[in-house]
């Protein structure tokens, strides 16, 4: 691949609003997929996740991977099966990475089989481009419940954002959600290291 015909990660090129609504916006055709594709870093804290949600955003997912990018997530211990087997195969098979991955990324991300064996996220994590980490709190404390998401780029740009959406097919895509937005070069500093603040204490004491 020529680097000439690499395209620069620049979360200023994404139009933003302050406030992304359900029935005022496709919260993950103006939001998410725009913002992910100019994305080399995510970091999503989310009270539910599954798996599933890879297939809104397939192609931003692969070009992230392609390009090294990095997601972290962190959620609560409540997976359905489904979640489990894949997240345990994905690490199983970065444990094996030199005898199970002997082509390029492309290929094992874009060619059906791979899709098929391992699904997206189980392939994000082979391939070092995903983190999971499951919050499990004492039983009678609860469980994490807080939702907040971080993008940020190659130049330095970061845009947070909070409110009720979990990291699921139905947050992005079926209930009514909503979520203010929070960005670096629009007076959202403030914002956005409260919110990174809060993503690394909980990923550093899990």
């Amino acid at each position: 691949m020529q680097m000439d015909n690499i395209k620069v990660k620049n979360l200023q090129n994404v139009s933003l609003e302050d406030h992304y609504k359900t029935g005022q916006h496709s919260l993950a055709d103006d939001f998410y997929r725009p913002v992910l594709a100019n994305t080399v870093k995510y970091d999503r804290l989310s009270g539910y996740f599954r798996t599933s949600v890879s297939s809104l955003m397939r192609e931003e997912y692969i070009d992230l991977a392609k390009q090294g990018g990095k997601i972290r997530i962190i959620c609560s211990h409540k997976l359905d099966n489904a979640d489990i087997t894949e997240i345990q195969t994905g690490y199983e098979l970065k444990e094996k990475i030199s005898e199970l991955f002997h082509h390029s990324i492309e290929q094992t991300l874009e060619e059906p089989w791979g899709e098929e064996a391992v699904g997206i996220f189980a392939a994000l994590i082979a391939h070092n481009c995903l983190e999971v980490k499951i919050s499990v709190l004492r039983e009678g404390d609860g469980f994490v419940h807080d939702k907040i998401g971080l993008f940020y780029d190659e130049l330095g740009n970061t845009v947070s954002y909070i409110g009720s959406i979990n990291e699921t097919t139905a947050g992005w895509n079926i209930n009514h959600e909503s979520f203010s937005v929070f960005q670096s070069w629009d007076n959202g500093n403030k914002w956005i290291h409260a919110h990174a603040s809060q993503f690394e204490n909980t990923w550093e004491n899990i």
